[in-house]
C-alpha cells in the first residue's frame, strides 16, 4: 500500500507493481490505518514530503500505535536534501527510509519483497 499523493509518483509505483503482478492499494493520509486493516498488506509506502494533515510522521506513528497494522512494514522516501525528514520518520517508527534516488532505483525489488540496501 503506498500513501503517496503525488501523481507521477504513485503512477509509476502502481505501474511497476502491475508489472510484477503485485497486488498495489493506494490510500489517502487519513484512511491509512483502515485500509490497512481491511485489506492484507506488506508494505506501506509513505511519502516523507507530503503536504496536508495528517502529516507522513503522524501518519507512521498511527499505523505503528494500531495493534492491527503495528507489525507492517513502513518504508518512507524523501529529497535527500531533507534530512530531517528521514530522522522524523526514523522516530515514529518506520523500518526503512530512503532518499527519493535509492527509493526510485530499488522500488522494483521493494515491491518484489526483496532485501535491498540502505543507501
Amino acid at each position: 500500500m503506498s500513501v503517496v499523493p503525488d501523481l507521477l509518483t504513485s503512477t509509476r509505483i502502481a505501474e511497476t507493481a502491475r508489472q510484477l503482478g503485485v497486488t498495489h492499494v493506494s490510500a489517502g493520509a487519513k484512511d491509512a490505518v483502515e485500509v490497512c486493516r481491511r485489506s492484507p498488506v506488506d508494505l506501506v509506502i509513505v511519502d516523507l514530503e507530503a503536504s496536508g494533515e495528517p502529516r507522513p510522521d503522524a501518519v507512521i506513528r498511527a499505523l505503528k500505535g494500531d495493534a492491527g497494522t503495528r507489525s507492517i512494514p513502513v518504508l518512507g522516501f524523501y529529497a535527500h536534501v531533507h534530512n530531517a525528514l528521514r530522522e522524523s520518520a526514523l522516530d515514529a517508527g518506520a523500518e526503512k527510509v530512503l532518499p527519493r534516488s535509492a527509493f526510485s532505483r530499488q522500488l522494483p525489488g521493494l515491491l518484489a519483497g526483496e532485501k535491498q540496501p540502505e543507501h
